[in-house]
């Protein structure tokens, strides 16, 4: 009111007066949008960890496949043949070949699954989940960044020396699964983020992180094949280990620990009982925990219902690129790339622009994103199981644009049903359950995928429909239940180690940027 009456003063005569109206009414404009940026800037803690890891790995994982399958066709041809099956003409002529060449890459694609899996699996379940939650929340996210870094050094000492044994890459699976591999990584960002967002807020919250993932996998992916085609092999892992070196150092230095208050024996404890034995107690302790009414049943249907989710994804994953190499397909690493990136792309937007739109304006549950999500995943594989041409298979991408509302719906639901500091041993076991999940599709999908080449290549992909629609039967069972409206109530943030004031400045703004 001050600032409006000094406006009106007669030019001429308080000449001072009138530029301190302005300098005033500038003030009173700005710094209420400077405060909101200050205080969404503070909520800032995973996301620029995720994008950054997050793009090495998906940088690395079409790599590596493409050096995977070089590597398997050169353990049957010799380096003439293998350079010209990249031309589609020379793979239309030589089918048989070709196959013979997809089946060596596919049973090494399964035996590089089982490396990783394996010590993943029992590291996860006997110690990260139960660490996170009873010493720091950056320990299941250090570990795997690590593991990715030296299992990416490894392979850019294979792809320099090309002629050397392809299990070099296998032991480098080994060593990232003994560190604690991508879903791991996955386990720790999801873990922190809901135990440092508000319960409304979750979900989003969530959301944005799974975009981080895609839209840093959609970039990699998508200039995955051009950069290998330009400068080879070599050059494009010494970019992967740049970014996870970024990665590992914003995690030591700039991501806050969150460490939750030390029990009150735990000065009675060994170092062993208490890392070792003790997360091992803990991990049991949570699996045999009597909780009210339904919610045993209902986190034990979420954690199917993501497994479910994963048996697709790890076997789409595994066949995807062998799938599209093949005739009459015929894509190439460029081709590839584009379709992934732009399928990870589109995913990032959806998470990004809406969700929030769907839960914070219109009020969607999580099981109203979580069915729509389903359905899209169904469409999808259901044309992609059919598509012989370029066009057809990017027809179905249009599909996958919802494909991330599942996981983050889930995940954000599940965490309601359990104490904030049970959040760790909670996603270590969805982490362990994915883990074997992968295992057991490697398996499945790479065992069988050989066996479809003289009827129908694409069947495997509507086994994945199937599993969509018991995905959407089980939803659709949950959302009867109200399972995702279930809250438990958040423990105590003196024991849990987080502060009100991020809380607070998290619920005030109620993410209306988006």
């Amino acid at each position: 009111m001050v600032a409006d009456e000094l406006c009106h003063v007669p030019i001429g005569i308080f000449e001072d007066c009138q530029q301190i109206c302005k300098q005033l009414t500038q003030t009173m404009a700005v710094e209420p949008i400077r405060d909101k940026m200050v205080n969404q800037f503070r909520l800032v803690t995973v996301e620029p960890l995720a994008f950054a890891f997050t793009f090495g790995q998906f940088l690395s994982f079409p790599t590596t496949k493409a050096l995977m399958y070089k590597k398997s066709c050169l353990i049957q041809f010799n380096d003439t043949f293998c350079d010209l099956m990249d031309n589609k003409t020379f793979q239309r002529q030589h089918k048989h070949e070709q196959d013979i060449i997809q089946d060596e890459a596919s049973y090494w694609t399964m035996v590089q699954q089982i490396s990783v899996s394996v010590p993943t699996t029992l590291l996860v379940f006997f110690f990260l989940a139960s660490w996170g939650d009873k010493v720091d929340r950056k320990i299941p996210i250090y570990l795997p960044l690590v593991g990715g870094f030296c299992c990416n050094g490894i392979n850019y000492f294979g792809s320099l020396y090309m002629d050397s044994d392809i299990r070099i890459l296998v032991g480098g699976s080994l060593l990232n699964g003994a560190l604690g591999t991508f879903t791991t990584f996955l386990m720790g960002i999801y873990t922190y983020i809901v135990h440092v967002a508000a319960p409304e807020s979750k979900t989003v919250r969530v959301g944005i992180v799974e975009a981080m993932t895609y839209m840093a996998g959609g970039v990699s992916v998508f200039v995955s094949g051009i950069i290998r085609r330009e400068v080879g092999f070599t050059k494009v892992y010494i970019i992967i280990m740049t970014c996870q070196a970024f990665a590992i150092l914003y995690c030591v230095f700039c991501l806050p620990s969150v460490k939750p208050a030390k029990p009150k024996d735990s000065s009675s404890k060994s170092c062993s009982n208490s890392w070792c034995f003790g997360a091992i107690e803990d991990m049991i302790a949570f699996l045999k925990k009597k909780r009210q009414g339904k919610t045993t049943l209902y986190i034990w249907l979420y954690v199917i219902l993501i497994n479910l989710m994963m048996l697709g994804t790890a076997g789409e994953l595994d066949i995807l690129y062998l799938f599209l190499r093949r005739a009459p397909r015929s894509f190439d690493g460029v081709e590839y790339g584009y379709f992934k990136g732009a399928e990870n792309f589109l995913r990032s937007l959806a998470l990004i622009v809406l969700l929030p739109v769907l839960k914070g304006i219109l009020k969607w549950r999580d099981t109203s994103t979580l069915i729509i999500g389903v359905i899209f995943k169904g469409i999808q594989f259901c044309i992609l199981g059919f598509a012989k041409t370029l066009t057809v298979v990017f027809i179905a991408l249009i599909f996958a644009i919802l494909q991330g509302f599942p996981a983050a719906s889930i995940r954000s639901s599940m965490s309601k049903l359990v104490d904030e500091n049970e959040n760790g041993r909670l996603f270590g076991l969805v982490a362990v359950t994915e883990g074997m999940v992968s295992l057991a599709a490697s398996f499945l999908f790479n065992g069988l995928y050989p066996k479809t080449f003289d009827f129908f290549d694409g069947i495997l992909f509507e086994c994945i429909v199937v599993l969509s629609l018991i995905s959407l039967a089980m939803t659709i069972y949950l959302r009867k239940q109200k399972a995702d409206l279930i809250l438990t109530a958040p423990i105590s943030n003196e024991e849990n180690g987080i502060h009100d004031e991020q809380r607070k400045d998290e619920s005030e703004l109620e993410f209306t940027q988006f």
